[in-house]
């Protein structure tokens, strides 16, 4: 996308050929700004389509090199990767094992952010290289709609693409690591913390979507104040890098630390389990009355 030309006398815009620069030394001025609904959803247009831009380039990349020992094949196919998705849209890279590539167990993980050509959202992709076989699995793991963009931009106040991809990222990989236990119970809707609100989603079936996970909206937690029982249950989630689950009982948090812990317990204990997964605050409730 061409940038436009500077007015004369004007700073140059920072070097990177995207609006979001001109955006943002706009921003820079000392008016206060105000994001309303109207501006949000411009912003959102504009935001997808040039994230639709850096994902076509990824469509286009070239295939990983062929190279015929395993280990410099998978070191190769990881750098390949990494060289051809555009950091603006890498969510998470993480790794297990040695990454030399001579430990067959080892494999590399990464999320990443996908935009249709005739859809106005994104959709948050995972993908696992093997070492032992090179294989390369890549699935959809969550959509987010074009109403929990606009949320953000507007809620958020801002006209920086950064700043909302810094608050969605850190719930996109809670997500991710959470989405095999949430798979299996099949919340929804969960809440999914993100470092100054929560991202709404709902669990959509295999006919109905392309993830399982579609945020529908984003929440602040300002405007949560408003249930404190709700803001405190999302605060006790962030603070274990969990989600919460929504029943008809309220909410349970959901984590790495809990589900590990919840196999020490019998399945068929419903009691037991509710106990270890509810929200700190609930259990301080029931205790005084």
């Amino acid at each position: 996308m061409a940038m436009k030309a500077a007015r004369p006398g004007s700073t140059p815009a920072p070097q990177g050929g995207t609006w979001f620069n001109d955006l943002i030394c706009e921003a820079e001025s000392t008016a206060p700004l105000s994001v309303n609904e109207t501006l949000a959803r411009a912003m959102t247009g504009r935001f997808i389509d040039e994230m639709r831009e850096r994902s076509v380039h990824c469509l286009l990349r070239r295939a990983p090199p062929a190279i015929e020992k395993r280990a410099a094949a998978y070191r190769a196919q990881c750098r390949w990767i990494e060289q051809t998705i555009p950091s603006d849209l890498m969510i998470l890279i993480d790794s297990a094992g040695p990454q030399d590539g001579k430990v067959k167990q080892a494999c590399r993980s990464y999320m990443y952010w996908n935009v249709a050509l005739d859809l106005h959202r994104l959709t948050a992709m995972g993908a696992l290289i093997k070492a032992r076989k090179l294989d390369f699995h890549e699935c959809a793991i969550a959509i987010v709609s074009e109403h929990a963009l606009h949320r953000l931009f507007q809620r958020l106040n801002t006209i920086d693409h950064r700043a909302v991809l810094r608050e969605l990222n850190p719930g996109i990989q809670v997500l991710f690591w959470l989405n095999a236990g949430l798979l299996s119970a099949k919340f929804s809707p969960v809440l999914t913390p993100t470092p100054s609100g929560v991202l709404v989603f709902r669990y959509a079936e295999p006919e109905e979507e392309e993830a399982p996970f579609v945020a529908v909206t984003w929440i602040s937690d300002e405007r949560m104040r408003e249930s404190p029982a709700k803001l405190s249950a999302v605060q006790e989630a962030r603070a274990e890098r969990g989600v919460l689950g929504v029943i008809d009982e309220g909410f349970l948090v959901i984590s790495e630390e809990r589900l590990a812990r919840s196999r020490d317990i019998a399945t068929n204990d419903e009691r037991a389990l509710f106990e270890l997964f509810r929200p700190s605050a609930g259990r301080a409730r029931q205790r005084g009355q």
